[in-house]
Formats: C-alpha cells, structure tokens, sequence
C-alpha cells in the first residue's frame, strides 16, 4: 500500500510540472510557420528535424529548425539586393509565366499560319510589289494606246464614234490583263 500511495504522488507531482508545449501534428506546424502540409511532410524527412515523441514534436525545436534553415513564410537570410529569396522567386514565376505564354503566342502564329488564316506582312509587300508595277505598266500602256488612237486635231463628228470605240477597247483589254496578272500573282 505504501508502494500505492507513493506512485499515485510521483504522478500528482509530474501532472504538476507544465508540460512541454507540442505541436501534435503535422497540421499544426502548417498552420504555424504558414505553410500546406505537404510542405511539412517534406521537412519531416530533412535530416535533422526534430524526431516525433510520444505527444508530438517540441515547438522549440521544430522553430528553430525551420528559423535554422529559412523554412516557412518568413525567409529572412538570403538576402541579394534588397529582395528576398519568396520576392526573387515570384518574380521568376511571374517571368516564367510570361515567356510561357509569349512562346504559346508564337505557336499558334505558326500554326495559323501553316493553315493560311493569317498571312505575314513580309510576304505581301513581297507580293504587292510585282501587283502595283503590273498594274502601272498596264496603266501606262493604256495611256500610250489613248495617245495614239487620238487624232492631233479635233476630229469630225463622223470619225468620234470611230475613236471613242477604239478607247473603250483598250479600257477593256486593261482590265483583262489587270485580271491575268493578278491570277499570275497569286
């Protein structure tokens, strides 16, 4: 009995002592360093975090590992030029994201333009070049045709109709070879 009463005291007096504060899951230390919990599962495999106990981890001890090697949310060392390891990586995904989607961009150009939805401006000033000139020289040769075909003085009212056919005939042929040049270009 006295064995009894002796044991029942030594448990009065360790239930007396405060127990150490615990983080009893991994949920916990999520919750308090502000991360996700696969985070947390990861830092559990690390070499020299603290091992679990019977009631959980030591707070002091798992805060000190992650203040120890710049875990959680709060990175305070690797500092280089005046922006923090989080900040320098946001940027990064920021930039990642951008030339992903600028590399997206330029696929669907190529794309489309292997379909022929859309067309190059290189390519047609290279081929509206040879369009205007084949057009100018029809034009010019119209010109030249209207030239001859006129008399050098007014002609009679019996000759006009002569002539105004003549003219109307090389306005047709050049748009007939307007036409056959295009389709040439094309």
């Amino acid at each position: 009995m006295a064995k009894r009463a002796e044991n029942q005291r030594k448990k009065r007096a360790v239930k007396s002592e405060p127990e150490p504060v615990r983080y009893r899951t991994q949920t916990e230390i999520a919750n308090a360093h502000g991360v996700n919990l696969r985070t947390v599962a990861r830092w559990v495999t690390v070499p020299g975090f603290p091992k679990k106990e019977k009631c959980g981890w030591s707070k002091t001890a798992v805060d000190t590992f992650v203040a120890a090697n710049t875990l959680g949310k709060k990175p305070t060392k690797h500092e280089a030029s005046g922006m923090s390891l989080t900040e320098s990586q946001i940027l990064k995904n920021i930039e990642d994201a951008a030339n992903s989607r600028i590399k997206k961009e330029r696929q669907l150009v190529e794309q489309a333009q292997e379909l022929g939805e859309i067309v190059f401006m290189s390519d047609v000033r290279r081929q509206y070049e040879p369009i205007v000139a084949t057009v100018m020289a029809n034009q010019d040769a119209l010109r030249d045709a209207q030239d001859r075909a006129m008399p050098e003085s007014v002609p009679s009212a019996k000759a006009w109709p002569k002539i105004r056919e003549s003219v109307l005939q090389f306005a047709d042929k050049l748009k007939r070879d307007t036409a056959i040049a295009m389709k040439e270009l094309a």
